[in-house]
């Protein structure tokens, strides 16, 4: 709608039209930090591992930068596939697809940090 004609509202207009959309966001938002630190809190008792050499440091935040940033295209690419209006069923395989290829990538970032865990972790409290 590239010559789209605003047409102005009668004052007070905006208010009497509730917008359901911007409440749900605004709920998301709120509830996002403490559902994140609940999720880092609840994973920290499952695996209480700390890393004691610089080593460990850095593959920490190399494997927490590689979920976050793997995590956060995998938001994106869906929100993009929800907007897609035609093939409708097969965008829906495809955010099932990216979903579960999240769960496969932390899954197998896990799993190979138990190589490197033994010599450079050490359970918390020791």
């Amino acid at each position: 709608m590239l010559f789209a004609l605003r047409i102005p509202r009668p004052s007070g207009f905006e208010n009497s039209v509730p917008d359901h959309h911007a409440d749900r966001v605004d709920a998301v938002r709120r509830r996002t930090p403490a559902l994140v630190l609940g999720f880092a809190f609840w994973f920290g008792l499952l695996y209480p591992l700390i890393p004691v050499t610089t080593t460990g440091w850095l593959m920490e935040m190399v494997a927490g930068l590689a979920v976050g940033l793997w995590g956060t295209a995998s938001i994106f690419a869906i929100r993009w596939v929800q907007r897609q209006t035609r093939f409708r069923l097969l965008f829906r395989a495809l955010a099932v697809v990216i979903a579960l290829s999240l769960g496969v990538g932390i899954f197998w970032i896990a799993v190979n940090a138990q190589g490197w865990a033994a010599s450079n972790f050490s359970y918390f409290g020791r």
